[in-house]
């Protein structure tokens, strides 16, 4: 059976390739993790080195780079690698593969005095906690260069890559949130579609349930009969978005003290439990053991880009027919996406900070970016490229590319350092609302009063 990537970490599980060797993996060990009290540089707290770059000077000798260990993403990243070399002959780049936590790894490597000059981050998840830690440095000074174009960027991977106001990441990957749904089936019931809501400004949380609620049928039934109107939410980099756009927040704006229990925060987290719970129009955790939608039972899955694959495989071996739109606007009346960025850190130990600075401008960089999203990895960070010349080889015939470029331009995204500790008690809270063993209210409470002390952890 079919199964999404639904709440899929940005980091995918190791699907083979050549033996592991330092070049392809680094094991972090519990013996390196103990050190991690002795050095300054581990300090939550510690202070960052001097940020100014000196004149750009020639590009020269190797630096170690970091890249996760997946067949979909370890081409590309090589074939970057390799163009990095080309256009800068005196570059090497030791190339250093990174499954599991990268958190962990990287932290026992700094620990066991081998740090890495320039760390790949997933900015939904943990580019906040090497900025924490003091293992990358600010990229501000190299930004105000004018050798990389600033202004063509999409905002977000300016913004989405800051941490109390300084730039700690070079935004590379972007996601693109969107509602896929199946007009098959939606045809089938009789139901509007959301792009037909959103063509007359009515694509709403109220419309979605509307065409949630006409979608879902067969409840009791086998999992054969049953149908259900959209995917369940309940990760925290999938929630965000929804808490933003009903006028709620997660966390001030230092991310030391959470907003869980902020009225319009908890109205969201209402709304998505009530999807679950009391409209019965998502499937709870019991309800399904494989992905309704991929099997053509779910009207609607609001996913990121990834997913396309994934869901084109899916829809041609069952002939059904997908369509897309932006996520509906919240109470507020405003609209926020949820966003799952990759990018490049600068390692704050790295001698060599002219060589990483030219590896982060091809990753992010026109050339870099063509074989990026043209290899259909992730969308562009630079506006200019939102073309059909470079992506509609990739696009699917049903992906809208103006629709992904509207939703790469409202994403919101706020990580703390402690993501993994937050998101597990979001997620255990969450849960339990669903199942009808906790009002939202006294979760959000439990929220606050755990994810408080992680967060005072980096203050």
């Amino acid at each position: 059976m079919l199964r999404t990537l639904r709440d899929a970490p940005a980091h995918p599980a190791t699907l083979g390739g050549p033996p592991l060797s330092r070049r392809r993996l680094v094991a972090g060990t519990a013996g390196a993790l103990a050190l991690t009290a002795a050095g300054p540089v581990l300090a939550a707290c510690g202070g960052s080195p001097s940020t100014r770059p000196a004149t750009a000077q020639a590009i020269s000798g190797t630096i170690v780079a970091t890249y996760p260990i997946s067949r979909m993403e370890e081409i590309t990243f090589k074939k970057l690698f390799r163009l990095a070399e080309e256009r800068h002959p005196g570059l090497k780049i030791d190339e250093l593969g990174i499954s599991g936590s990268p958190p962990e790894k990287i932290t026992a490597m700094f620990a066991g005095g081998t740090p890495p000059d320039a760390i790949r981050m997933s900015g939904a998840r943990e580019y906040t906690f090497f900025a924490a830690k003091g293992f990358t440095v600010p990229l501000d000074e190299y930004l105000k260069r004018g050798d990389y174009p600033v202004k063509d960027v999409v905002p977000f991977a300016i913004e989405g890559g800051k941490w109390r106001g300084k730039h700690v990441a070079m935004v590379f990957h972007l996601g693109g949130a969107a509602v896929y749904f199946n007009k098959t089936l939606l045809a089938k019931k009789g139901v509007r579609l959301p792009t037909a809501y959103d063509a007359q400004g009515q694509w709403t949380w109220s419309t979605l349930l509307e065409v949630a609620r006409a979608a879902t049928s067969g409840a009791g039934g086998t999992a054969e009969q049953r149908t259900w109107g959209l995917n369940r939410i309940e990760s925290l980099d999938n929630a965000n978005a929804w808490i933003y756009s009903a006028g709620g927040e997660l966390y001030d704006k230092d991310i030391t003290v959470s907003s869980f229990t902020h009225p319009k925060t908890i109205e969201a987290m209402q709304y998505l439990v009530d999807l679950v719970a009391k409209h019965r129009v998502a499937a709870n955790v019991k309800d399904e053991s494989v992905d309704p939608f991929m099997e053509g039972r779910q009207g609607m899955i609001v996913t990121a880009r990834f997913n396309a694959p994934v869901i084109e495989v899916a829809r041609k071996a069952a002939g059904w027919d997908v369509g897309m739109a932006l996520p509906p606007k919240g109470p507020s009346g405003q609209l926020f996406t949820r966003e799952s960025p990759v990018s490049y850190g600068m390692g704050s130990q790295t001698s060599k900070r002219e060589a990483v600075w030219a590896l982060m401008k091809v990753f992010a960089g026109p050339e870099g970016q063509r074989i990026y999203g043209g290899d259909g990895i992730g969308l562009p960070v630079l506006r200019s490229l939102y073309t059909p010349d470079v992506l509609k080889g990739v696009l699917y015939e049903w992906e809208d590319l103006p629709t992904y470029l509207k939703a790469v331009e409202r994403a919101r995204i706020q990580v703390a350092p402690a993501y993994q500790e937050v998101n597990a008690i979001f997620q255990r809270e969450l849960r339990l609302c669903f199942d009808g063993q906790k009002a939202v209210k006294d979760a959000a409470e439990t929220m606050k009063r755990e994810i408080d002390p992680l967060l005072k952890q980096f203050g």
